[in-house]
This record gives C-alpha cells, sequence and structure tokens, in this order.
C-alpha cells in the first residue's frame, strides 16, 4: 500500500489529513458553484417573471383599482387568479 503507511510502519496521518483536506476542498468548491448556478437562476426567474406581471396592462388596471378602493379583497383575489390563468 503505498502511500497509506508511514516508514515507522504505523498509519501515515498525514496522508489520511491532506486527503481530507482535499476532499473537504472540493466539496466546498463544488457546493459554491451549485449555490452560484442556483442563485442565478432564481434571480433570472424572477426577473422575467415580475417583468411580464408588471407589463400586462389588465392586472396593472386591477391593482390600480384595488389600489382606488373600487375592489375589495376577495373581488380582487378572484379577479386576478382569472386574469393569471389566461
Amino acid at each position: 500500500m503505498i502511500g497509506s503507511v508511514n516508514a515507522g510502519g504505523g498509519p501515515n496521518v498525514g496522508f489520511a489529513f491532506y486527503a481530507f483536506i482535499t476532499w473537504v476542498s472540493l466539496g466546498i468548491f463544488f457546493g459554491a458553484i451549485v449555490w452560484v448556478v442556483d442563485t442565478l437562476s432564481l434571480w433570472r426567474s424572477s426577473l422575467t417573471r415580475h417583468s411580464s406581471v408588471e407589463r400586462d396592462p389588465a392586472l396593472q388596471a386591477l391593482r390600480e383599482r384595488y389600489a382606488r378602493g373600487e375592489l375589495d379583497e376577495n373581488q380582487f383575489e378572484l379577479m386576478f387568479r382569472r386574469l393569471k390563468e389566461v
């Protein structure tokens, strides 16, 4: 077994330490890559979701009517769901 036993015949603690550090470093590195990709995809999807809702004139008019008090909360929710289905 090359690298697993030192010259004195006992276990090579240095090799085990470096192997452990290597695996931990690789885990942190690839975990960071996954986190960055996930964060960027969530950020990108949130941008497209908000921009399409803000551009819809029917939803904008519905929000304005709700803000002016022409609609109560139940009416707003019902109309909002119907508009989102279309």
